[in-house]
């Protein structure tokens, strides 16, 4: 009969300690990966938008201001509405670098055709700095 060797209890126990301690490694860095993505909040406020018709022919004064409420800034921010006859209006601020908790304003004259008190759909949308998409539309009362 043959004799065996037993490994001794404090290798076991060594080795033990060490795959438990590469398999809480892998844990915290899941975690952590994990919580840094979510800590990423994209999010635009609406402070100020308005519709209003001019008296000067198939006029609109359209403005809008926008503040960032996320946790990560802006590179670009569009704003725009469509009309009575479904064209699409707006103005696209490129290179923004609107940082979390700073305002953005814009307004200008289009070309466009809206009835004084109908309600008209306007759609802000932005582009972070990591390439992440934010979009949101409100519906506005048109003015005169």
């Amino acid at each position: 009969m043959r004799k065996r060797k037993a490994i001794s209890p404090a290798i076991v126990t060594m080795l033990l300690m060490a795959v438990a301690i590469a398999g809480g490694m892998v844990v915290w860095q899941s975690m952590n990966t994990q919580a840094q993505t979510m800590a990423k909040v994209s999010k635009l406020d609406i402070v100020d938008v308005s519709l209003t018709k001019l008296q000067v022919g198939g006029k609109v004064f359209f403005s809008v201001t926008l503040k960032n409420s996320g946790t990560i800034d802006f590179e670009t921010i569009e704003a725009g509405f469509w009309d009575d006859s479904n064209k699409y209006t707006s103005f696209v601020k490129n290179s923004a670098s609107l940082l979390p908790g700073e305002q953005w304003s814009d307004n200008d004259v289009f070309d466009a055709s809206i009835t004084i008190n109908q309600k008209y759909t306007v759609k802000i949308s932005g582009t972070t700095s990591d390439g992440s998409r934010f979009s949101m539309a409100k519906t506005v009362s048109a003015m005169g």
